[in-house]
């Protein structure tokens, strides 16, 4: 792989609480055996703490993994403060106490946590709003984002006036 051409990005799967109940560490041990399934399963993960959030081509398309543009996402630097390698929080686990920690986690929670696990105390887990994606790219004189995870009928689809595509 080329890095200055090709970016691999994380999407929700690659977060160790969503692929573990979706079966990876398992399948894993189905197909390596009960200690190198393991041990495979915990390098994957390493390496998923590793890949992009986003991407921005050419300046003018954001490109996310996850198949949402959060609310709460409203500046480019907010995936700035994120360090790797990142390990995502889990829904059910205490908050931070701090503010600014809370919210930093909320961005992630929001990002890779599937709606219907998402806490009520975060938002409602609603689909990507027109509104918020023509603000966003309006905001960073972005021509569009991109996002993974979505199911349109031909593999892609362009709404919002071409401003948001999503891929599957």
């Amino acid at each position: 792989i080329n890095p200055q051409r090709v970016v691999l990005l994380r999407g929700q799967h690659e977060n160790r609480h969503f692929n573990c109940h979706m079966g990876l560490r398992q399948e894993c041990e189905r197909r390596l055996g009960s200690v190198e399934g393991p041990r495979v399963y915990e390098h994957l993960n390493r390496v998923f703490e590793h890949m992009s959030l986003a991407a921005v081509i050419g300046g003018q398309l954001l490109a996310m993994g996850p198949g949402t543009l959060p609310v709460s996402f409203s500046r480019l630097e907010q995936l700035k403060k994120y360090k790797k390698p990142l390990a995502l929080p889990h829904p059910q686990h205490p908050r931070p106490a701090q503010n600014i920690e809370r919210l930093n986690e909320q961005l992630l929670l929001e990002m890779f946590t599937p709606w219907p696990l998402l806490p009520r105390e975060l938002g409602s887990g609603q689909d990507v709003s027109p509104n918020h994606v023509d603000k966003f790219c309006s905001q960073h004189g972005l021509a569009g984002v991109i996002l993974g995870r979505r199911f349109p009928s031909r593999g892609y689809a362009f709404e919002v006036g071409g401003r948001l595509i999503t891929l599957t």
